[in-house]
């Protein structure tokens, strides 16, 4: 009987743990978007892979008019005055690399800018015009969160737990008889 609750527990453990995802690891990144002819007055950035932003995404504006919400873990939008010169900067949390992440600027709901940032190491960034290719394509999920599998660790610990309890008693009943 203890062999098959060591057992059990050894399984619940690796249960438990196969499905822990990676330290996350802080990144920030200044940018200044200026230059924009006629200005923007909303920008909206996109995080890809298993990163995910911190807080709202975006922060720090140099014009107090800003200010940013999050439409989902990866996708950050901000809004403000007309603006053709802003200094913000962005916040995520990256799992895995390379670490890619789109931007767009806006005026009056017509993109007017865009850039994708990759790093391939967490530290040097190479930045890309993603509308420049007439190929790309531009998808967002915002599609409600799948359960991982550690959120599914107290519930195969619970199901181990109901069947060891089923195979007490059925012992205990035939010791009994």
């Amino acid at each position: 009987m203890r062999k098959f609750f060591a057992a059990a527990f050894a399984a619940a453990l690796l249960v438990a743990t196969a499905g822990v995802p990676a330290m996350a690891t802080p990144y920030s990144q200044g940018i200044n978007e200026s230059g924009v002819p006629g200005g923007f007055d909303e920008i909206q950035a996109f995080v890809f892979g298993s990163n995910a932003f911190t807080g709202t995404g975006l922060s720090s504006f140099t014009d107090g008019s800003w200010s940013a919400t999050t439409n989902g873990p990866r996708w950050s939008t901000a809004t403000g005055n007309l603006s053709s010169n802003l200094t913000f900067t962005i916040a995520l949390n990256y799992t895995g690399l390379p670490l890619t992440y789109d931007f767009f600027a806006f005026n009056a709901g017509n993109i007017v800018d865009s850039a994708r940032f990759t790093s391939n190491n967490g530290s040097s960034v190479s930045v890309t015009d993603p509308l420049a290719n007439p190929a790309l394509t531009y998808q967002v999920d915002v599609s409600q969160a799948v359960p991982e599998p550690s959120s599914m660790a107290p519930f195969g610990v619970g199901v181990l737990g109901l069947i060891g309890l089923m195979v007490w008693r059925r012992q205990s009943a035939a010791k009994t008889a």
